[in-house]
C-alpha cells in the first residue's frame, strides 16, 4: 500500500513537471523581456523628442555603438535612400556593398522627425568612421541646423568641421554648445586647437588657460598655449608665460615640454619616443613625438622640416579615423598646403 501511494505521488510530480515544461515552451519568447530587448536593433522610437533623446546619452564624443562588422538594414537604407527609409532592422554585412555611400540624398532634405534625424546621424557616423569627413559634414550640418538645441549634435559638428578644415564653423558649433551649457567651456580644448588654426590666437590663449583649471597636468595644453601666445607676442614671451607641468608621465611629454621651453632639441624628443616603451604599441609615442616636433619646427621657422615631421606623424598614426588628436597631423598638413 505504501509503495502504491509513493508511486502515485511520484507519477503526479512527473506529470506536473511535464505540463509546466510544455506551458513554458508555448509561452511567447518576448513575454517578459524588457522593452529595450524586445525592440529590434536600430529601430527608433519616434515618440522621443530631442531633449528626451539627449538625456538618454552622455554628452561628449559618444558615437554610435554600431559594431565594425555588422550594420543593420536600417543603416543600409539610410545610406542609399531617403531619410524616411528606416522601417526595418535586419542585420547585413557592410562588406557586401562596394560603396554604400555612393547614393546620397540632396542637401536640402527636411529632417522633420526623430526617425529622419537618427538616419542622418547614422549616415554621419558611417561616413566619419570611414574617414569620409566631407560626406559626414553634409549630414551633421543638416542635423545640427534642424536641432540647434541638442548639445551632442553641436559637438559632433564642431569635431567634424575641424576634420574638414572649416575652423570657423568648428568654433561656432562649440560656441553654440557652450551657450547651451556653460560648464562645457573649460572642457573644450578642441576649441582652442580650432582657434589656433583659424588664426584667432588670443582666443586660443584664453581657451587653454581656461582648460588648465580642469586639466592641470597636461603638457599638450601647455604647448598649445605657447603656440598661441607666441603668435600674440613672441616665442620668448610665450616661454616666460609657459604653464608649468610637472607630472605628465606620458612618453615623450616631458621631452616635448622641455623642447618648447628651449631646453631640449627635436632629436631628444624622438629619441625618447623611439627608445622608451610607455605603451605596448610604440606608434602612439612616435605619433606624438613627430606631431609636436613638427609644431615646434614650424614655430621656429623650419617649415620644410615641419612638413616632413607632420607627414611622419600621419604615416605612423595608430588612432582610428575620427579620433580628434589622431586627425591633427593630417589637418595641419592640409591647412598648410592650401
Amino acid at each position: 500500500m505504501l509503495k502504491f501511494v509513493i508511486g502515485t505521488l511520484l507519477a503526479g510530480l512527473i506529470l506536473a513537471g511535464f505540463m509546466y515544461y510544455r506551458v513554458k515552451q508555448m509561452a511567447p519568447v518576448n513575454q517578459m523581456a524588457p522593452a529595450s530587448e524586445m525592440a529590434p536593433v536600430g529601430v527608433a522610437n519616434e515618440q522621443l523628442d530631442a531633449s528626451a533623446e539627449e538625456e538618454q546619452q552622455p554628452l561628449g564624443r559618444q558615437r554610435s555603438s554600431l559594431p565594425a562588422d555588422a550594420v543593420t538594414k536600417e543603416v543600409e537604407d539610410a545610406i542609399s535612400g531617403s531619410p524616411e527609409r528606416s522601417d526595418t532592422a535586419v542585420e547585413a554585412n557592410p562588406q557586401a556593398n562596394a560603396d554604400p555611400l555612393k547614393s546620397l540624398t540632396p542637401d536640402d532634405w527636411k529632417l522633420d522627425s526623430m526617425a529622419a534625424i537618427r538616419v542622418a546621424i547614422t549616415r554621419f557616423e558611417v561616413a566619419s568612421t570611414r574617414g569620409d569627413f566631407k560626406t559626414a559634414q553634409r549630414f551633421i550640418s543638416a542635423v545640427a541646423k534642424a536641432k540647434p538645441t541638442v548639445i551632442r549634435y553641436q559637438l559632433y559638428l564642431g569635431d567634424n568641421s575641424f576634420f574638414v578644415g572649416d575652423f570657423n564653423t568648428c568654433i561656432a558649433a562649440y560656441d553654440q554648445a557652450i551657450k547651451l551649457d556653460a560648464s562645457l567651456e573649460p572642457q573644450l580644448w578642441q576649441r582652442g586647437l580650432a582657434q589656433f588654426y583659424a588664426g584667432r590666437f588670443e582666443e586660443g590663449v584664453k581657451q587653454f588657460e581656461t582648460h588648465q583649471t580642469v586639466n592641470s597636468q597636461d603638457v599638450e595644453n601647455a604647448v598649445w598655449h605657447v603656440l598661441c601666445q607666441a603668435k600674440v607676442s613672441s616665442l620668448e614671451a610665450a616661454r616666460e608665460k609657459m604653464i608649468a607641468i610637472d607630472s605628465d608621465a606620458r612618453v615623450p611629454m616631458r621631452e616635448v615640454f622641455e623642447m618648447f621651453a628651449g631646453r631640449m632639441k627635436p632629436k631628444d624628443v624622438m629619441a625618447a619616443a623611439e627608445s622608451t616603451t610607455w605603451v605596448a604599441d610604440t606608434r602612439l609615442q612616435r605619433y606624438y613625438g613627430h606631431l609636436y616636433v613638427g609644431l615646434y619646427q614650424e614655430l621656429i621657422g623650419e617649415t620644410a622640416a615641419s612638413m616632413k615631421s607632420m607627414q611622419a606623424a600621419v604615416d605612423v598614426c595608430p588612432f582610428p579615423r575620427g579620433n580628434f588628436m589622431g586627425e591633427v597631423a593630417r589637418v595641419h598638413l592640409a591647412s598648410r598646403k592650401k
